[in-house]
């Protein structure tokens, strides 16, 4: 009697004991469901769009008005400007990339109709940028690009809608549309550009271009190479005048990309320098010296070959200043562990004068050193 009354007691404490398999598989789904809500959701975010082949990040959304070559008939055209890092282990275009993870549509959704990309066989300030557009991107290099799409009328509002290999809308990026004046307009046939950019990019704060002689380039260097040793020194850091060099090399003029466009560094007439709007002064190079010189330095010690490994310490900070003739200091931030040489932030063009294979692999910005940009317009306005 005892064995039947504990059997049924234990058969009855473990009918009401918790089913622990049950829950613990009903509390996975719960679990996960919240860890999804908070995740952010794929697509673009602040101007970038990331997957596994590459990233696009879009710096500036430039409408224009020109004039179409073909006909009499005034073409209205969108323009995606911004930078394309190929993560693959191959060769990549960026306007491939674009074409086939990313689609573009003008705002109001009332108005929602794909855009389709073109050449822009007209003429425009971003020719060079559209034609870089179609040249291979090296396994893990970033160039600049942009991709053009011409339009019956121009919109306040575009977006750009990322997909995913199986043609899956993500999440959009939308760009707001502001006028500004187009640069060199009565040089380009054009009229004023209206112009969208992403919050981190900079505005620039560029006068008209001066055409200085080689001579008087040298002194304006020589003379803000002086100031910024003066700054070097109070920072304790070392500045050098060696910013910019090349081994052996093909015969294209050598240039610098920058949110203005191209700066021509090396004149070699490949295409020369009329094909240029803004042409460097000179330049400069901040680092740590990993002897602990500070001020004006020699960087240039040993061979070529051995560039700037004797002297320059990469793991620290190192910054690029690019001194361009339209008043504009550029500014490359580069070190921190990545290598840096003399060529590091210039490309060449080939020897047709046609933009090649040979991209900057890092690109200058305006600089924000409010005092380089204060002295280098010191340094031109005997010149202006």
């Amino acid at each position: 009697m005892k064995k039947i009354v504990l059997a049924s007691l234990i058969s009855l404490l473990v009918g009401t004991l918790p089913a622990c398999s049950t829950n613990l598989s009903s509390s996975h789904p719960h679990s996960h469901r919240t860890a999804d809500s908070t995740q952010t959701k794929p697509g673009f975010h602040n101007g970038v769009f990331s997957n596994r082949q590459g990233t696009i990040v879009i710096k500036n959304v430039a409408t224009i008005v020109t004039n179409d070559p073909s006909t009499t008939q005034k073409l209205c055209a969108v323009i995606f400007r911004g930078t394309f890092t190929n993560k693959t282990a191959s060769k990549t275009q960026a306007a491939d990339f674009f074409q086939k993870y990313l689609e573009a549509y003008p705002l109001p959704k009332s108005q929602h109709q794909k855009l389709i990309s073109s050449n822009l066989e007209a003429q425009s300030p971003y020719d060079s940028e559209i034609a870089a557009a179609h040249i291979s991107t090296a396994p893990h290099k970033t160039t600049h690009f942009a991709v053009a799409f011409p339009l019956k009328k121009l919109y306040s509002h575009y977006e750009l809608v990322p997909l995913t290999t199986q043609r899956q809308h993500l999440q959009a990026g939308v760009f707001k549309a502001k006028k500004t004046p187009l640069t060199n307009s009565a040089a380009t046939g054009t009229t004023p550009t209206t112009t969208a950019k992403s919050s981190n990019s900079s505005q620039s704060t560029s006068k008209n271009v001066l055409h200085l002689t080689i001579d008087q380039k040298k002194q304006i260097n020589a003379d803000f190479l002086n100031w910024a040793a003066e700054r070097a020194t109070v920072e304790h850091m070392a500045v050098s005048d060696w910013y910019f060099d090349h081994g052996s090399a093909g015969l294209g003029d050598w240039y610098a990309n920058t949110p203005d466009g191209q700066v021509q560094v090396q004149n070699q007439n490949q295409p020369g320098a009329a094909a240029f709007k803004i042409h460097a002064v000179g330049g400069c190079i901040f680092y740590k010296s990993k002897d602990g010189q500070i001020g004006k330095q020699n960087l240039y010690k040993g061979s070529f070959a051995d560039n700037y490994s004797i002297s320059l310490d990469d793991g620290q900070p190192v910054s690029k200043y690019l001194l361009g003739d339209n008043g504009v200091v550029y500014e490359l931030k580069t070190g921190n562990g990545s290598s840096v040489s003399s060529s590091t932030g210039f490309g060449q063009y080939d020897d047709n004068g046609q933009l090649g294979n040979y991209q900057p692999d890092q690109n200058f910005e305006i600089s924000a050193d409010q005092a380089a940009q204060n002295e280098l317009q010191k340094l031109l306005t005997p010149y202006q």
